[in-house]
């Protein structure tokens, strides 16, 4: 949600800058760290309180479920990293 009107903009950036190799690595990475910047913080967060989050808002009967939102809060994160790719 965060990540995504800003992959479409990196896209036609970073194509433009196809030809100069340094410059291009250098866009790369400082979008990568820009997102990791924007989006690791939260999603480590999210991760740290999974399980009392989802009892929190949803009862004690989801409890379980806080254990996939870790899991999933943890796949994010290293899928953020690796936005900029496709």
């Amino acid at each position: 949600m965060v990540i995504a009107p800003i992959q479409n903009t990196a896209a036609s950036v970073l194509s433009r800058q196809a030809g100069d190799v340094a410059t291009l690595a250098r866009s790369y990475l400082a979008l990568t760290r820009m997102a990791a910047l924007a989006t690791c913080p939260v999603l480590l967060g999210i991760a740290a309180t999974a399980p009392d989050l989802v009892q929190t808002l949803f009862g004690p009967q989801w409890r379980e479920a806080g254990y996939v939102l870790l899991a999933l809060a943890l796949i994010a994160g290293a899928v953020t990293l690796g936005f900029f790719e496709a």
